[in-house]
């Protein structure tokens, strides 16, 4: 607070506050001894960073006894940065006297000071020095006794309880012993528990065990260990998403499964006509697509398909229009000799339905007439045999 120069020129960038004589805008201040209409006269300067002088203030001695006033300026100052004050002393001749004088940076004046001597100004603004004091322990107290801050060797106490402390081991103490604050040589830790830690191989651990990020070989790495070193899984949990370029992980996934879903039942092959349409709908994860396609036959050879599925709309954190929705394209070209095909159309399969039926038909009357016969076959056997009574003749009616 307290500065003493021992140069001819003061510079101002310590001085605060502003001020009519603009004495900021100068980069020092120096003291002229002059006569002006025959009074001893000590003018101060402001000096710019290009040399030029401008008349800041003046201060003339009027005692009878004063022949001659030099200014000690360049040789002992004291700057009062919170009143925005330089005080210098100057030297009355041929009396010898010394005395101090005030500069006044904000009303641009000089003042004389009576009864005050330079080594005893005090430069605290009002008040403040009753409430700092040098203790016996060599710290130094701020406040009264019942509340006060105290400046210890090793770091801060408030009311008589440290609040920062520089321990023996080298790391800063923040709060006390039963909740505090550590900062050691890799980092951060609460109550013991390390909080966030630098080891030397480059990894930044965050957490006691612990949730570890390293940039190594052009990449930003990310995991985590448990207590032993082992590697463990990072969870997202509790309602919280993991975005990606500000799209959700996870119902990104989802809607993956869900437009190929959607896609898988639509045609990719007519069969018995030369176009084919159709609408799909697919879910995965709860994520609902809906598509839409076709698929057409060119000749023989060659049938083409296309087809596109989108997802329902209103999702969060789901992307742009291109992440909402799949397409595909494609075609069959068929190689080598043709074959008959093996499957029948809608057609052949009634006809050969019709063939079938006849076919059960005639059976059943063949089977009839079979019936007939053998039951005729056997009437003659029994007359050919003599077994047939005369009364089964009679009562027989051939067909």
């Amino acid at each position: 607070m307290k500065k003493l120069l021992t140069l001819f020129v003061i510079g101002t960038s310590l001085i605060l506050g502003s001020n009519p004589s603009k004495a900021d805008e100068y980069q020092f201040i120096k003291g002229v001894n002059t006569s002006i209409s025959g009074t001893p006269t000590i003018q101060l300067f402001g000096v710019k960073t290009d040399g030029s002088e401008t008349l800041l203030s003046s201060y003339g001695s009027t005692d009878n006894n004063v022949n001659t006033i030099n200014n000690q300026l360049g040789t002992t100052a004291i700057i009062d940065q919170y009143q925005g004050k330089i005080y210098f002393n100057a030297t009355e001749l041929p009396t010898d006297n010394i005395i101090t004088l005030e500069y006044d940076l904000i009303n641009n004046q000089i003042n004389k000071l009576d009864n005050v001597s330079l080594p005893n100004k005090v430069l605290y603004p009002k008040g403040i020095s009753s409430i700092i004091s040098d203790q016996t322990d060599g710290s130094i107290q701020i406040g009264a006794n019942a509340n006060d801050i105290d400046v210890v060797a090793d770091g801060l106490n408030i009311d008589g309880a440290a609040v920062i402390t520089k321990n023996a081991d080298g790391t800063i103490q923040i709060g006390t012993d039963e909740n505090d604050i550590d900062i050691t040589s890799e980092g951060l830790a609460i109550d013991g528990e390390p909080l966030i830690t630098k080891k030397a191989n480059g990894e930044l651990h965050i957490g006691k065990n612990s949730w570890i990020t390293k940039e190594e070989n052009g990449r930003q790495k990310v995991y985590a260990k448990d207590a032993n070193g082992n590697p463990i899984p990072i969870d997202y949990t509790n309602g919280t998403k993991l975005l990606i370029n500000g799209r959700d992980v996870e119902q990104s996934i989802n809607n993956v499964g869900a437009l190929s879903a959607a896609l898988t039942g639509l045609p990719t092959v007519p069969t018995d006509t030369t176009l084919a349409c159709g609408l799909g709908t697919g879910t995965h994860g709860g994520d609902f697509a809906f598509s839409g396609g076709c698929a057409s036959k060119v000749n023989e050879k060659l049938s083409i398909n296309y087809a596109v599925s989108m997802t329902m709309p209103g999702q969060d954190y789901a992307g742009d229009l291109e992440d909402k929705f799949s397409a595909r394209a494609g075609f069959v070209w068929k190689l080598g000799k043709a074959t008959k095909p093996t499957q029948i159309s809608m057609n052949e399969k009634k006809e050969l339905k019709k063939e079938i039926a006849d076919l059960k038909e005639n059976n059943k009357n063949i089977i009839a007439q079979n019936n007939a016969l053998l039951a005729r076959l056997e009437r003659i056997e029994k007359v050919a045999l003599g077994d047939l009574k005369t009364k089964d003749l009679a009562s027989y009616k051939l067909q």
